[in-house]
């Protein structure tokens, strides 16, 4: 797993450099498109969720596997400054 994890990363900045050699901006949202994204998406899962059992129950394991690993990626990694 370790090797899996330092192989798939270690390939990542060589794509990225070429994307930007190539005239490709790597961007982070902001938050207020985040913010946008997240309310409409809730208001997407309250829809299906009351209109789909599966839909439901997949929403469910998952949301339960996403605040299990909020303990994982908290302190997976270093504390990195951002650079602007």
């Amino acid at each position: 797993m370790t090797n899996a994890i330092a192989e798939g990363e270690s390939m990542q900045f060589e794509v990225m450099a070429k994307a930007k050699d190539q005239g490709v901006n790597i961007r982070y949202w902001n938050d207020e498109m985040l913010k946008t994204f997240e309310s409409k998406w809730d208001e997407v899962v309250i829809e299906k969720t009351a209109a789909d059992p599966f839909f439901k129950k997949v929403w469910d394991d998952l949301s339960t596997f996403r605040q299990n690993y909020d303990l994982w990626e908290a302190n997976a990694f270093l504390p990195r400054a951002k650079n602007n």
